[in-house]
């Protein structure tokens, strides 16, 4: 079983939103709460940045960054920047302190940068390992996430009702009865394609038909599919109310969110504050987070307060 994605702690879309209208009215006021600690007389600050090409790298530094200021830290938040290269440079050069990647993303950015060698983790706690001799020795990560931005399978409600499953091994023992919407070459792709399925869990559908992206809400409603293959961070993951399907032997290398840290300002309360919101973290949270803000224009600060208040 994947451990970073055993069980997807969601929030159902309509609280979600309500969560969202709360957090923007308090926007509107004080953002006082009893149950935020009080700061320390001389509290540390960090600087926070994010890709500005990311609409979810925004939500993510905007999720930890006010989770630290909940906590007592001071948040100091820098323009955005233009592209995660630069990102990469400004935390390791201490310019800002916290920026937020995800696993094998960093993994190959942090390879470029010194020779071109190739990860060979596929793993969360693998790729932390990896990273920590990969990554110069003026950052740190932090635990990973159970969010993923990954390619995955995710099926219908009405498809897994009759036999609950929530994995890909599991998903094999009744994949014959299910029809798979894929894109043109699934037969062959790589890693996620028909016979790598085959190959690594048995698994063969009744029928894959070609789905393009844009056809793929009208084939579920229609029940012309029953599963797709696509982006763990699509929208209509939320949308259609979908179950993303554990790869748990991992055969889609993990690429979890993963915060990225100067050395310097990773003591023990940050780092535990990081782990906390990243356990709480879910690809299926996520998602519905991306979702609220594609459908409603509302902004990442907004949509991370929501978040956070519905933990506490």
């Amino acid at each position: 079983m994947n451990p970073l994605s055993s069980r997807q702690h969601s929030l159902p879309v309509r609280a979600l939103t309500a969560l969202v209208a709360m957090a923007a009215l308090a926007a509107c006021g004080s953002d006082k709460s009893s149950s935020t600690p009080a700061a320390p007389l001389v509290a540390q600050k960090i600087t926070v940045t994010f890709d500005v090409t990311s609409t979810e790298n925004e939500l993510l530094a905007s999720i930890y960054g006010q989770a630290l200021e909940n906590a007592g830290f001071r948040i100091a938040r820098r323009n955005a920047m233009p592209d995660r290269l630069s990102m990469f440079q400004a935390v390791t050069n201490n310019e800002v302190q916290l920026v937020i990647e995800h696993t094998d993303d960093l993994l190959t950015l942090a390879y470029e940068q010194n020779g071109g060698q190739k990860s060979t983790s596929v793993g969360g706690a693998q790729q932390r390992a990896e990273l920590q001799t990969a990554l110069p020795p003026t950052v740190v990560v932090t635990t990973p996430s159970p969010a993923v931005r990954n390619e995955i399978i995710a099926c219908t409600a009405s498809a897994n009702a009759e036999f609950p499953v929530a994995t890909l091994s599991a998903l094999a023992g009744i994949a014959d009865t299910l029809t798979l919407g894929a894109a043109e070459g699934f037969d062959t792709a790589t890693p996620l394609g028909a016979a790598a399925l085959t190959e690594a869990y048995g698994l063969a559908f009744k029928a894959v038909v070609p789905l393009v992206a844009a056809d793929a809400g009208k084939a579920l409603d229609d029940k012309t599919v029953d599963c797709i293959v696509t982006d763990s961070l699509n929208p209509i993951v939320a949308e259609k109310s979908l179950t993303i399907l554990d790869d748990d032997k991992f055969l889609v290398t993990v690429n979890a969110v993963i915060p990225l840290m100067t050395a310097a300002a990773a003591g023990g309360d940050v780092v535990a504050v990081l782990d906390a919101v990243s356990a709480r973290l879910s690809t299926t949270a996520l998602n519905q987070m991306l979702s609220e803000m594609a459908a409603s224009g509302t902004s990442a600060d907004v949509v991370a307060k929501a978040f956070l208040q519905a933990g506490q």
